[in-house]
């Protein structure tokens, strides 16, 4: 298939300017085309390529101004864990089943699961019933400065949203990452052998876009579905009757159930 597909080719470029040049040259020909749609669009100065259909193209010129970042839980989750593995007294008081800790610490896991404007008054809450207050601050500090306070990196508007069915995981992308890299045998494959993939991968996500809109949607599966449901539910609980008790038992609960994956 590799050989057969080379044959329509040009020769390889020797360097990344010859690869634009040759781009450049190229650009309308009929094997850079997607369907008879233009499919590389290169910038008079040079400075990037944009592979994809000029309806995409046109897509993302009107969704990115107004684009809403939304940060992955499960790698959020990863940070947390990373933190808490990284500080030798979190770890070993994590470890030991005669410590209240650990149920403290599965509990900010929960916090990604209520509103944004809702995160700052339930850190306060977990750190007044904190059972070790000079190991566990280690952790509380470090959330209040990197996800919490005025002015952090990642502030929870990034970060906390109340049970849904969205999904908030980068999961999606990183399957099509590691199918995409699958398509090559090479660290450094030819510039137009990334186009022939990419305008591949163009027409496989062309069929599955048909098919969503036809309503022919792959359904959750039955796990999912009831794990959803429970968070739901569970939030429920919670709002309609706020109280700081009510609101450390939510967290206790939904923070033990999707607190990720130990590193």
């Amino acid at each position: 298939m590799y050989i057969e597909r080379r044959k329509n080719l040009p020769p390889y470029p020797t360097s990344s300017e010859d690869a634009i040049t040759k781009i450049n040259e190229f650009q309308d020909a009929d094997f850079l085309m997607f369907r008879g749609e233009k499919f590389v669009h290169l910038p008079e100065d040079s400075t990037f390529i944009c592979l994809t259909t000029e309806k995409n193209l046109q897509s993302v010129k009107e969704v990115f101004p107004a684009v809403q970042i939304k940060t992955c839980r499960f790698h959020l989750g990863q940070a947390w864990w990373r933190k808490i593995n990284g500080e030798s007294k979190l770890r070993t008081a994590y470890n030991d089943k005669n410590n209240d800790l650990p149920i403290w610490l599965k509990s900010f896991f929960g916090l990604s699961f209520i509103a944004p404007d809702d995160v700052e008054d339930a850190l306060v809450e977990l750190i007044s019933v904190c059972p070790n207050i000079s190991v566990g601050r280690l952790f509380s500090d470090y959330v209040l400065e990197t996800y919490i306070e005025q002015g952090c990196l990642f502030p929870p508007i990034l970060w906390a949203e109340t049970p849904s069915s969205n999904p908030r995981t980068t999961n999606g992308a990183e399957s099509f990452h590691s199918t995409y890299n699958a398509q090559f045998n090479s660290a450094h494959p030819p510039i137009f052998f990334v186009i022939a993939t990419l305008m591949e991968t163009q027409a496989e996500s062309v069929t599955k876009l048909l098919t969503i809109s036809k309503g022919i949607i792959k359904p959750k599966s039955n796990k999912e579905s009831r794990k959803i449901e429970n968070l739901k539910n569970e939030h429920k609980h919670y709002v309609n009757n706020k109280t700081p008790e009510n609101l450390l038992k939510y967290l206790a609960i939904v923070g033990n159930r999707n607190r990720g994956f130990k590193i």
